[in-house]
């Protein structure tokens, strides 16, 4: 799990990203982001009811994608908040797919994102 400092916690914030986010895109995920005032990056995982029913699973996922997320936190140069989306068919994922999606995410940030 990510640090409480590392967390999307506001509501207002969420709602700004999805009117003003930029949107990148992935097989599985979908990743909504702005960039911020430099302190530290914040993160939210919103698992859809229509994808798990059961919360167990909507939380399994949402733990593995802030996994997943979590050994690129010191390496980025500026600093972002973002909102991971995943899909409706993230249910065929392994957790090697979305790792590998989570750091073609963040090669993204480092490269494009400017």
């Amino acid at each position: 799990m990510l640090s409480k400092k590392n967390r999307i916690s506001d509501r207002h914030t969420i709602q700004g990203l999805w009117k003003n986010g930029k949107i990148y895109k992935t097989r599985h995920l979908v990743f909504r982001f702005l960039e911020k005032p430099p302190i530290f990056s914040e993160f939210a995982v919103a698992v859809s009811k229509k994808i798990f029913k059961n919360a167990v699973q909507r939380n399994h996922l949402r733990r593995q994608i802030m996994e997943g997320i979590r050994p690129h936190l010191d390496a980025l140069e500026k600093q972002f908040w973002v909102v991971v989306i995943p899909r409706s068919d993230v249910k065929n994922a392994k957790p090697e797919e979305l790792k590998l999606q989570i750091n073609q995410f963040f090669n993204y940030l480092h490269n494009d994102a400017k």
